[in-house]
């Protein structure tokens, strides 16, 4: 091998690291801006956590439900029964005086 072939050589193994540096600089690139992405997810989800814990300690629950059902239920009863009692009431009321 005489000094061309060995020059030839280092030119294609300096142009090779120099691609090889340019690729890990890219990479380098590439993971500090995943960090960062990786940062506002952890802040997104620590909010979102936040959020459902709140929505789960003021969303009604079944026995909610069922309590505010028996409820209405009975209120509608209730005026029904009372909406035919008062005017009977009143017609004994005017019969009386």
């Amino acid at each position: 091998m005489d000094m061309s072939d060995e020059s030839r050589s280092q030119d294609g193994m300096e142009a090779r690291v120099a691609h090889l540096e340019a690729n890990v600089a890219a990479m380098m690139l590439d993971v500090s801006m995943m960090k960062t992405d990786v940062a506002v997810l952890r802040t997104d989800v620590g909010v979102m956590k936040l959020d459902v814990g709140v929505l789960k300690s003021t969303s009604a629950t079944k026995g909610d439900v069922s309590e505010a059902k028996a409820a209405i239920v009975m209120w509608v009863t209730t005026a029904i029964f009372l909406s035919q009692l008062v005017p009977e009431l009143i017609r004994l009321s005017r019969s009386l005086l």
